[in-house]
């Protein structure tokens, strides 16, 4: 009988924070999703009962994991969170306070009155944190822990529980508990996984040991195989060796760590080369998986043609003398609505758009397909109400009670025989982001840190054979931290985050380190921050009132000169999506209308729609305008117009006026599926009143 079989992973990973030179972690990323998504994700699937499911762990994760069992963990931000707060310095408490505001407003800070007070009050300051009373800024320390622990954990915990119900006033006692309660939850995380491995719930895969580029590691001009115009660094030296090391290693780790061996890997960013299947196939990983536009790559097909959308679900392999290496390819579109659509959704709604659109695929092909679907495990769920929860028990509820569907892990898949399955022809290089690697080389800003990682390994390499043992193996672990992807991630204007700055601190302090370590000369460069271009959402503000005509045209030079200008696509942060129409947005505002522009012809959109949802910073009830391309004025009296670009004119509303500010997102739709959302996972805040105060990207 046919069958659609779905084989979901989550890819579950962030960078190796820790600078082994001072022994601390400068960043709290892995110790808060640890508390928040780790276990919960895992436990979701367990509760399910009858849902298989991968779960992809990167080796320095699961390091950094067993250190953040420890309470007294050497992490920046907790060593002063575990301070009394009257013992902190100055700094310090700017330090901690700036960090506390490290949230989505909307999901993890408003749901908590406290916190969201105390939010309010430091941007009624502007941001200045010396606001705070000591005990406002407990309050503040325990509101944040709580707003990233899981709902599992909100639920079962009694102390979490209590602290929740208590809303504010706590005591430092109360957050020492906190803290531990936080640790044992962090020890879940292994057993719960090992329980579903065992139980054949849950396939545990792994990815080379620091999340490198392997493909350019093996071969850095593999680059130009699907950009044959890309800007090449000047990289001297082979740095093939590293790739079987991280390779190597990373298998040994996840085998330390979990008492098995991996059967498959998702590579790094799903980035593969013919080179490294090869790689993968001799150290006996038995699958592999990447995105379906190097399968398009590979095969010279266009995968969003309709006509070739089947090849995307049948079994792939490749054969390397004698070893079968099996390769999936992730479905984008179902991936991608999982990780940055639904989340605007209501759950039920979500689940039954991604349940149709697997029955148009098993409707589709006259064979049993299998379908890939394949994103972060830890990065998408804050910008779903309450963690995703409703979402994930709706989500596997459909899963596990649909008569045609079938889910498997990777393992089962490869064995899977009522799928039909073809032998690849040589992948053309490229990842899971446009089939190539722009993201990771290629920007001047990148390119510098792939030259730096270069020189610093060549003089490594002179002095390396002299070094005594212990020193060795502490040279080459920064040498292959430095090689992670994330740092070529926020280098160049492809992504925003308030702490790139740290970010290439630590990309630096790796190299510097090796060369201390060997007691060589450190370059001047290495002490300067190689990231030089900055991202925010606002590139100009307001600063008088606009009256633009509508007519789908720039009208003349000065019509939108007094407005703002905000790039939408400013918080494409540690998630990456496509989509290409809404880039900017002109802004502006008269007494009676607010005015939008996007610099984007929709004349020949067809069936799209756009729709603008117009919110209170506090919450209020949206306003949901939708703009037809036809030009026509809309029932609830907003006036749009379609050509060059798209501008709108929508009336201000009494209540508006007296809200804070506006908070503005934008969905391009057909149908009832969101093509492209804007920004991705914030909005943008405008302030109408007559002073044209600060906005910011919330």
């Amino acid at each position: 009988m046919k069958k659609l079989y779905l084989t979901i992973l989550w890819h579950q990973h962030q960078p190796y924070y820790k600078d082994d030179g001072d022994g601390i972690y400068h960043m709290p990323w892995a110790y808060l999703h640890a508390v928040k998504d780790y276990y919960e994700m895992a436990r979701h699937l367990e509760e399910a009962g009858n849902v298989k499911a991968v779960f992809n762990y990167v080796p320095s994760l699961l390091i950094q994991l067993e250190d953040y069992t420890d309470i007294n963990v050497p992490d920046a931000f907790l060593s002063a969170l575990r301070k009394d707060v009257k013992a902190l310095t100055a700094e310090e408490r700017r330090f901690v306070a700036g960090q506390c505001f490290m949230a989505n407003t909307q999901n993890m800070i408003r749901p908590l009155r406290r916190f969201s007070e105390l939010y309010d009050k430091m941007s009624g300051a502007s941001g200045d944190t010396s606001v705070f009373s000591d005990q406002e800024l407990l309050d503040l320390e325990i509101m944040y822990i709580l707003s990233w622990c899981g709902q599992f954990m909100r639920r079962e915990d009694p102390h979490v529980s209590y602290l929740l119900e208590k809303g504010a006033g706590f005591s430092e006692d109360e957050k020492r508990r906190l803290l531990e309660n936080a640790c044992q939850w962090i020890k879940k995380i292994r057993e719960i996984h090992l329980r579903l491995a065992e139980k054949g719930t849950a396939e545990l895969s792994c990815t080379p040991y620091f999340h490198p580029i392997l493909p350019l590691l093996t071969d850095i001009s593999s680059a130009r195989e699907a950009c044959g115009d890309m800007a090449m660094p000047d990289v001297e030296g082979d740095l093939s060796p590293d790739a079987d090391w991280h390779l190597t290693e990373g298998l040994k780790e996840f085998e330390r760590q979990f008492g098995v061996k991996a059967a498959g890997m998702w590579p790094a960013e799903g980035s593969v080369s013919q080179k490294t299947a090869k790689k993968y196939a001799a150290a006996g990983i038995r699958w592999i998986a990447s995105d379906e536009e190097v399968l398009g790559n590979s095969l010279r097909l266009n995968m969003k043609d309709k006509a070739n959308r089947h090849i995307l679900y049948k079994r792939h392999f490749q054969l390397h003398e004698g070893r079968k290496l099996n390769i999936f390819f992730r479905d984008k579109e179902l991936s991608d609505l999982i990780g940055f659509t639904y989340s605007s959704w209501n759950p039920k709604d979500a689940v039954n758009d991604f349940m149709g659109q697997l029955k148009r695929i098993y409707d589709s092909v006259d064979f049993s397909p299998h379908v890939s679907v394949i994103l972060d495990g830890e990065n998408a769920w804050e910008y779903y109400p309450d963690n995703a929860f409703e979402f994930f028990r709706e989500l596997y509820r459909a899963l596990g009670s649909t008569e045609w569907l079938v889910t498997q892990t990777f393992s089962e898949a490869a064995e899977n025989c009522a799928v039909p399955e073809e032998i690849m022809p040589d992948l053309v290089a490229g990842s899971w982001i446009m089939g190539n690697f722009r993201i990771w080389i290629g920007h001047e800003e990148k390119n510098k840190a792939w030259e730096m990682l270069s020189k610093t390994r060549r003089a490594m390499m002179k002095h390396i054979d002299a070094a005594p043992g212990d020193v060795k193996e502490k040279a080459y672990k920064e040498l292959h931290a430095a090689e992670g992807s994330d740092w070529f991630w926020w280098f160049g204007d492809d992504h925003f985050s308030a702490q790139a700055d740290v970010f290439d601190r630590l990309f630096r302090a790796h190299l510097i380190n090796i060369r201390r370590l060997l007691k060589l000369e450190v370059p001047p460069e290495l002490f300067r921050p190689i990231k030089r271009s900055a991202r925010t959402g606002i590139l100009r503000k307001p600063v008088d009132f606009i009256r633009p005509a509508i007519d789908g045209r720039i009208t003349d030079f000065y019509e939108w000169q007094s407005g703002g200008l905000f790039d939408l696509k400013a918080d494409a942060g540690s998630m990456h999506a496509g989509g290409g129409d809404l880039k900017k947005l002109f802004y502006g505002f008269d007494e009676k209308n607010l005015y939008i522009a996007l610099d984007a012809d929709f004349r020949e959109a067809g069936d799209k729609e756009l729709e603008i949802e117009i919110l209170s910073a506090s919450g209020e009830k949206p306003a949901i305008f939708k703009a037809r391309f036809d030009g026509k004025t809309e029932p609830d009296g907003m006036k749009a117009a379609a050509g060059p670009v798209f501008e709108a004119a929508i009336p201000i509303k009494d209540e508006w006026r007296s809200w804070k500010s506006l908070c503005l997102s934008l969905r391009l739709k057909r149908g009832n599926t969101i093509i492209e959302k804007a920004p991705l996972y914030n909005a943008v805040e405008i302030d109408i009143s007559r002073d044209f105060g600060e906005e910011w990207i919330i």
